[in-house]
């Protein structure tokens, strides 16, 4: 079960886009069954003053079983009653074939809805009811005096399983068929006799439930052919050693290859309670909802072909005029920048290596650049994704006749690449990684105005400038090799609109040759959250995350020197950011040479 404050979940549809469960309101509990496109509905009681809670729901999610408690009206205080609702009849009350009440709850549901299992709240009797039949005591071989309930259901509703306990306290695990009749499962060795059955498979071949064995309570999977054995065996069978006890058994899946439930009670406490056991041909191992669900949610922020981009343009491209040559003039410089990103949970660092030219043509400056950029970031569990990209880039320095110092640069850029993601995780105690190499390309475009030296105060120079730039990104959908727990990933499209607006100043050092070079800018980020992230794990089920959200607006500092070195100017700067998606720190440097 899945709970929130005063909800809490028991059913899920064969889609996984339909659950069940109940909420709680000014002190009364009342079932519900929640929709993606429909949010959550209340599915009302069967009496004024009464409670319901909803416990299974079909295959088809047409169908929802449970239970409404009454305190008067139709039974003794305290008397439940079994209910079944569906969308077109809405809920109706379980009763035998007389039409009589009985004092019941529904657990469980067969795939298309016509099948229901539980127990009686007094005699405390695993019943089955359809339609045809009403409600019907499942067996009359379960041992005198003793009482039953009904947990599970197969698909066609062929099979039930349950456990029945004697008088001396003593639970069994059964399975029943109509044409076989009750089964008793026995327990795992080495333990008193306990055991439970809390689910079967959709073909009816495979139960699940928990048994004291000779040193805890463990999970068991039972088969026709191989009997009772723990899943940690399961596993182990097939190769995998599962380090945690494995406590409960609560669900399977279609042939029983899936296996859910719960952990012992020291995960639990550190909030790895719930876990996944599987054997197949897509991967095996046992692995925790929360460690699973972190490995996917790590790869939800910081794709590297996004980052790559801002830094592209308000990295190695943040101060276009110096590069800026008189008319007539050509212009070659090579640039680098080494950047660290460490900010909330981001760990990565990221490199650039550009040559550029231009020439001046006298209405505009023509610029070229070609440049390489890599990218490491490391994710959770020792995993990486390394990306390595090209890009091609052209802006124009256009002079605005308004005023002898004010310049517009207007640019665009593509890059491409591809990247190397490896997303870890623990697999039975162990570190598991799967693997996957996408493409992934970015555009951009970017208009940008500097009104160099503005102002002069003290031989200080402020060239204030504004600086709109809009990115596209896109990585390919792929899907993952290796591991225990592979994936399938959807793509992803990134939209990126900043604007920048700030001030650089020059500052002559000892010589006239060397100046100090600042610059401080707030810049705002309009799209304030990443693409959300989403797909499959092959062979289990989908998932859809949102994408990380970054404070919209944050402060850009940097400084630095720059001047003249042999036949060329050198410019060495440092900058840091307070925020965004920009890295936390980057130092970036550049050598240019006019004729």
């Amino acid at each position: 079960m899945l709970g929130l404050g005063g909800t809490e979940a028991s059913g899920v549809s064969g889609d996984g886009k339909i659950v069940v469960g109940y909420k709680t309101n000014n002190s009364r509990i009342e079932a519900f069954r929640w929709t993606s496109g429909g949010g959550m509905v209340d599915l009302g009681f069967l009496d004024s003053n009464a409670h319901t809670d909803a416990q299974g729901v079909s295959r088809d999610g047409s169908t929802v079983v449970g239970y409404s408690s009454i305190t008067s009206s139709g039974g003794t205080a305290n008397d439940t009653k079994a209910f079944r609702w569906t969308e077109k009849g809405g809920m109706e009350e379980l009763k035998d074939l007389n039409g009589n009440f009985i004092a019941a709850q529904a657990r469980a549901v067969s795939g298309d809805g016509s099948v229901v299992v539980g127990a009686t709240s007094k005699t405390y009797e695993a019943f089955i009811w359809t339609k045809a039949g009403g409600i019907e005591i499942l067996s009359t071989d379960f041992p005198t005096d003793s009482s039953s309930d009904a947990f599970g259901i197969s698909t066609d509703g062929s099979v039930v399983v349950g456990y029945h306990q004697d008088s001396g306290g003593h639970l069994e695990a059964f399975r029943w068929t109509k044409a076989g009749g009750l089964k008793n499962l026995g327990d795992l060795p080495g333990g008193d006799k306990s055991s439970l059955a809390s689910a079967v498979s959709g073909d009816g071949n495979v139960v699940v439930g928990e048994s004291r064995s000779g040193r805890a309570d463990e999970a068991f999977r039972w088969t026709q052919s191989g009997g009772m054995q723990s899943v940690s065996e399961w596993l182990t069978d097939n190769g995998v050693i599962a380090t945690p006890i494995i406590s409960t058994a609560l669900g399977t899946n279609d042939d029983g290859s899936v296996v859910v439930g719960e952990l012992d009670k020291k995960n639990r406490k550190q909030g790895q309670g719930a876990y996944i056991a599987r054997v197949s041909k897509i991967g095996t191992g046992l692995i925790t909802v929360l460690d699973l669900q972190d490995s996917l949610a790590s790869l939800a922020q910081g794709i590297s072909a996004f980052q790559s981009s801002n830094i592209i343009i308000n990295g190695a491209h943040d101060r276009p005029m110096s590069h800026h040559v008189s008319e007539g003039k050509n212009t070659v410089w090579l640039s680098g920048n080494w950047s660290y990103d460490g900010r909330n949970t981001r760990d990565g660092m990221l490199g650039l290596a550009e040559i550029s030219g231009g020439h001046n043509f006298g209405p505009a400056q023509v610029n070229i650049s070609l440049g390489k950029t890599w990218y490491r970031k490391n994710l959770i569990r020792n995993g990486k994704i390394d990306s390595y990209g090209n890009y091609v880039m052209v802006e124009g320095i256009i002079p605005i006749p308004i005023d002898s110092g004010l310049y517009a640069t207007i640019g665009t850029y593509y890059q491409w690449g591809d990247s190397d993601i490896h997303r870890s995780y623990i697999n039975s105690g162990a570190r598991d990684t799967s693997k996957a190499s996408p493409d992934m390309d970015t555009w951009s475009v970017r208009v940008r105005v500097d009104w160099e030296s503005a102002l002069t105060m003290a031989s200080i120079q402020f060239s204030p400038y504004v600086d709109l730039s809009y990115i596209h990104s896109h990585l390919d959908s792929y899907t993952e090799t290796g591991g225990g727990f592979p994936a399938h990933f959807n793509s992803r499209n990134k939209k990126n609109t900043e604007l920048h607006a700030g001030f650089n100043m020059g500052i002559p050092l000892f010589t006239t040759s060397f100046q100090l070079v600042t610059n401080i800018e707030v810049a705002h980020r309009f799209d304030h959250e990443d693409a959300r992230i989403s797909g499959k794990i092959l062979g289990l089920s989908s998932f859809d995350l949102l994408g990380h959200k970054y404070d919209p607006t944050w402060v850009k500092g940097g400084v630095g020197v720059e001047g003249k070195l042999g036949i060329g100017k050198v410019s060495l700067m440092l900058n840091g950011t307070t925020e965004g998606e920009m890295p936390s720190a980057w130092f970036l440097t550049s050598y240019q040479i006019v004729f």
